[in-house]
């Protein structure tokens, strides 16, 4: 089903005509992947306090994505409408009184989730930054700095960087004046950080995966579906080995997408589960698809589009395709493009993929590279605040300064009060397995304990003499510096060979 294209007070605006009720989006071209490290959770914070005073009936949500941050309820057309006004209203005119009541829930939330595939995969290949952040503190949410997030919101959740889209009956004009205005922010493209690899073993991973950064062609997107096809026949249906495999492709800018295989099996099988997708990419890679699966695709193309349920996911997703810069094609474009592809073309296109796939298999730490032994939590010390500003701010009377103390063999940070106990967080220099300097001259380390510790030499009194310590604790080889790596041209990968 083709969605209309217009424009609501210059806003781009997709309509996709249903019978009632109305379900009506508001989506900002902003995620954690234009976030930092210690910026980590703003667009989060900002889509909750939106939402905060909301009071209805009807219902509706708010979510942040990769790229996408994303508000939408269904009800009648009065509802609709008063809801994007009222989220338009409260992104221009934050209502502060709700800031520390929605970070603490916000915290709730986070305490509720775990580790991902995607989160782990991406952190060993970007580092703090980016889809790295993905399974990260909201350390935003720690610092609550009215005037930074108010900058983000101006910056991102303006008139000029969201679109509009709808499924019912068609709606009447949505006030968005009360958003700035600004200008459309193009998505980050992420820089790796790490040495090229082939292989990461993590001991929390059961069964084999794989990820990548590739490009969004035509031919890659079917050909992702077709793999994940073939894999989750051959693991589950032919050889028992499986509960099922996946192939995701996430979209996050107009050129780009990152690549997710994954696998649901036992780990005492994980060579053999690997063996099997190596097999079965390298012989799509090399053969290219079949014209029974070619039309078994246009088939669930055209299924779709007949749906009356597909308008909501044809709207949203055009409008999700405007905010990147992508190019929004009709039913009969998609049409013609699927039927215009070439077996063979789709099997170049894995081979490209595949050529710069990153593995994460189940087993034990892989120690050939120490920054990857174990993959670092963002967990503060009791004694925690961005670059540790609390060591100047939070002294009381009769307490003695705060301290830090950085010898050959590692660091303390203390708090010593005359009236508590000494609080003391120490990262010796044997646990030491990474560190990273970042964009603003501060340093982040990371223990065997999966413990991070974030130090600013500006915040003492003697920046040189730290920042001269600092520098000296770690061998060169164990600094992940920014683009100290870069993805290099490889020939084809022979997994046969791989897996012998």
């Amino acid at each position: 089903m083709d969605a209309q294209r217009g424009l609501i007070q210059g806003v781009p605006t997709y309509w996709a005509a249903a019978p009632g009720p109305l379900v009506g989006g508001l989506m900002f071209r902003v995620g954690f992947i234009d976030e930092n490290l210690f910026q980590r959770g703003l667009s989060h914070l900002l889509e909750h306090l939106a939402l905060a005073e909301l009071d209805v009936d009807f219902a509706y949500n708010g979510q942040t994505e990769l790229g996408v941050t994303s508000f939408f309820a269904k009800g009648t057309e009065p509802e609709v409408i008063g809801f994007l006004e009222h989220v338009a209203g409260a992104l221009a005119n934050i209502p502060w009184q709700r800031l520390e009541a929605e970070a603490s829930v916000l915290n709730a939330e986070a305490a509720q989730r775990g580790s991902s595939l995607l989160g782990a995969a991406a952190w060993a290949t970007y580092g703090p930054a980016h889809a790295g952040l993905l399974d990260s503190m909201e350390l935003a949410h720690d610092r609550l700095d009215k005037a930074e997030i108010e900058r983000w919101s101006h910056t991102y959740f303006n008139r000029d960087n969201c679109v509009l889209w709808f499924h019912g009956p068609k709606p009447a004009q949505v006030n968005l004046g009360a958003l700035p205005s600004g200008q459309r922010m193009v998505s980050p493209e992420p820089e790796r950080i790490i040495p090229a690899r082939r292989y990461f073993r993590h001991q929390n991973l059961q069964s084999p995966g794989a990820f990548t950064k590739a490009d969004r062609s035509w031919e890659l997107g079917v050909g992702l579906t077709l793999l994940g096809r073939r894999i989750n026949d051959r693991l589950r249906n032919d050889l028992g080995a499986a509960y099922g495999a996946h192939c995701e492709s996430v979209n996050f800018s107009a050129d780009s997408r990152f690549v997710l295989l994954s696998t649901q099996a036992s780990a005492d099988d994980a060579s053999m589960v690997y063996e099997e997708c190596a097999y079965e990419i390298n012989k799509l890679a090399y053969d290219g698809c079949t014209d029974e699966e070619l039309s078994w695709f246009y088939q669930q193309f055209v299924r779709a589009t007949q749906d009356p349920a597909s308008g909501a996911a044809a709207a949203s997703g055009d409008a999700t395709n405007e905010l990147y810069g992508a190019q929004v094609y009709s039913d009969q474009e998609t049409a013609d493009r699927l039927k215009s592809l070439d077996k063979t073309a789709i099997g170049h296109a894995i081979a490209e993929m595949a050529e710069s796939l990153f593995w994460l298999m189940p087993g034990e730490y892989d120690s050939g590279d120490r920054r990857l032994e174990y993959p670092p939590v963002i967990d503060y010390p009791s004694v925690q605040g961005q670059t540790f500003q609390l060591a100047k701010d939070s002294r009381v009377e009769g307490q003695k300064p705060h301290g830090l103390v950085v010898a050959a063999d590692g660091f303390s940070f203390f708090n010593d009060c005359t009236d508590s106990d000494t609080a003391v967080f120490t990262m010796p220099g044997t646990d030491m397995v990474g560190g990273f300097r970042t964009r603003d001259n501060s340093y982040i380390f990371w223990s065997s304990q999966a413990k991070t510790f974030h130090i600013d030499p500006a915040d003492w009194d003697n920046p040189e003499q730290v920042r001269t310590g600092l520098e000296a604790l770690l061998p060169a080889e164990l600094w992940v510096t920014e683009r100290e790596f870069k993805a290099k041209e490889r020939s084809r990968f022979n997994y046969a060979e791989a897996a012998a």
